[in-house]
């Protein structure tokens, strides 16, 4: 948790920092990057396997959920599908279980950054109130039907609704 509320901390500061338009460029390649990573387990873990042992080491897994952190603070967008293809990766447990964390995580990253927003003042109140009721919403009814349904169908949707979202936000960028 820690290494998660730095990396939100450290992604908020950084998108306060960031133009606009730079945002908007490099978002579609990291939902992406995100999603084939995660199409990619499989493959990626044979990889990590041969590496051997390292690849449990608290340190790795707690830096790449600090990177995560920082996705998560600055994009926000696509953010759950980063955060699970880094779980997923580093963690032999359930799918199912690794939402779970994730979706822990993910609420506390995001609360992270919304309260440095706050403070900062630089929060669109009128979406708040669009958002935060839908992302409870819809965290607590993704994650119980994440638990119904097969592995391989949960796998296959992540996958493909990060790549249409990541190509829908490139191609509204290229408007």
């Amino acid at each position: 948790m820690p290494a998660a509320l730095l990396g939100g901390v450290a992604g908020a500061v950084l998108l306060l920092l960031t133009p606009t338009r730079v945002f908007d460029l490099i978002v579609p390649f990291l939902v992406l990057a995100a999603s084939a990573v995660f199409a990619s387990q499989g493959r990626l873990m044979g990889w990590v396997v041969r590496a051997g042992p390292r690849r449990r080491h608290p340190a790795i897994l707690q830096a790449l959920v600090a990177l995560g952190g920082v996705y998560g603070g600055y994009v926000g967008a696509g953010f759950g599908i980063v955060l699970v293809a880094a779980l997923a990766l580093l963690r032999d447990e359930a799918l199912a279980r690794t939402v779970a964390v994730k979706n822990l995580l993910s609420a506390a990253i995001s609360f992270t950054a919304v309260v440095l927003f706050v403070l900062l003042g630089r929060i669109d109140w009128p979406a708040v109130a669009l958002l935060v009721p839908a992302t409870v919403v819809g965290g607590y009814g993704g994650a119980r039907l994440v638990r119904k349904l097969p592995e391989r169908v949960v796998r296959v949707a992540i996958v493909t609704f990060g790549t249409a979202f990541g190509f829908a936000l490139l191609w509204q960028n290229l408007r």
